[in-house]
């Protein structure tokens, strides 16, 4: 009787750790589509049609995170192909006006990134 108490507890709290993070993702792609709309001028539609498709990148990582948690190498290559296949969708439904806006975005932010790096973390 203690071993299924116990088993059903362990059950329930991975359960309840799975549906959290699921709505962790769910969020970050409620925000990277916020995000876009706003720097890229996204119509409705195709705010419609990256929902699906930022939720699916952000699943793939997060899975290919736990899937490769142990071999480095393989992760940044699973990770490469998963943002290949997230750029190639993107410039299907972004105008190329708007894709080079995603793009100047990107590249904008990964200099803060570098630039909060370089000075010990210390961001201004």
């Amino acid at each position: 009787m203690k071993k299924i108490v116990i088993f059903y507890g362990i059950l329930i709290i991975g359960v309840g750790c799975n549906s959290g993070t699921q709505k962790n993702e769910e969020n970050r792609a409620a925000k990277v589509i916020s995000k876009m709309t706003a720097i890229c001028q996204l119509t409705p539609d195709q705010s419609a049609k990256l929902e699906p498709i930022v939720e699916t990148f952000i699943k793939t990582k997060v899975d290919n995170r736990d899937k490769y948690a142990s071999d480095q190498p393989a992760l940044r290559k699973a990770d490469s192909v998963n943002k290949r296949h997230y750029i190639d969708t993107l410039k299907k439904i972004l105008t190329p006006d708007q894709f080079e806006k995603f793009k100047a975005a990107r590249a904008q932010m990964k200099a803060n990134k570098n630039a909060g790096q370089d000075n010990g973390g210390e961001q201004e």
